[in-house]
This record gives C-alpha cells, sequence and structure tokens, in this order.
C-alpha cells in the first residue's frame, strides 16, 4: 500500500511540474463540423454539387478578443484561416470542418 501511495504521490507531482513548469502545457482543442441537408447530403464534400453546398474557400473566422472582431489568419500551416477541411476516414463517413478554438481570452 505505502509503494501505490508513494507512486500516485510521485506522478501528482509530476504532472504538476508539467502543469506549473517554465513550459505552457500545449491544450489540443477544436470544434469539429459535419453539415448535412435533410436528405443526408454532405454539403462539404468539395466533389458534390448540391444547392445548399457549402463552398469552405469562403468560410471566415473571426475571434471575439475584449469585444473586438479580429480575422483568424496564419500566415502557415494547413489551417490559414482557423480551420481545416477534414477528408472522411475511419469512422467519420462525411466530410467535417475542424475549428481551432482560441483558449488565449
Amino acid at each position: 500500500m505505502k509503494k501505490i501511495a508513494l507512486l500516485l504521490l510521485i506522478l501528482v507531482q509530476a504532472c504538476t511540474a508539467i502543469i506549473n513548469g517554465p513550459n505552457t502545457p500545449i491544450w489540443d482543442t477544436g470544434l469539429f463540423i459535419s453539415v448535412l441537408d435533410e436528405e443526408g447530403n454532405d454539403l462539404l464534400n468539395p466533389d458534390a454539387r448540391y444547392p445548399k453546398s457549402i463552398n469552405t474557400n469562403t468560410i471566415r473566422l473571426y475571434h471575439i478578443i475584449d469585444g473586438k472582431e479580429s480575422l483568424v489568419y496564419n500566415n502557415s500551416g494547413e489551417s490559414r484561416w482557423g480551420y481545416a477541411l477534414l477528408e472522411p476516414e475511419g469512422k467519420y463517413t462525411n466530410y467535417r470542418v475542424r475549428i481551432a478554438v482560441n483558449i488565449s481570452s
């Protein structure tokens, strides 16, 4: 029992050191959205043409920081506009948009 308590104490101390240490922890946060119409058509599929299809190239994301709108744009990376279109894979049968969440404010 003492060994288990000691192991838990070391684990708690290690986690505390990571969270409170000199390096800020990285939080992988995001919002995933699929969009289907009434008939179940995938409206984010760039190869399909439905009356309500969404052109993801026109999506713009704004963060509201201190009451002011700020257009999300990153000069590098796959998510220049704060989101990425993800293809169907694994258990996901439809396209999805992953939106980067601002946790800094």
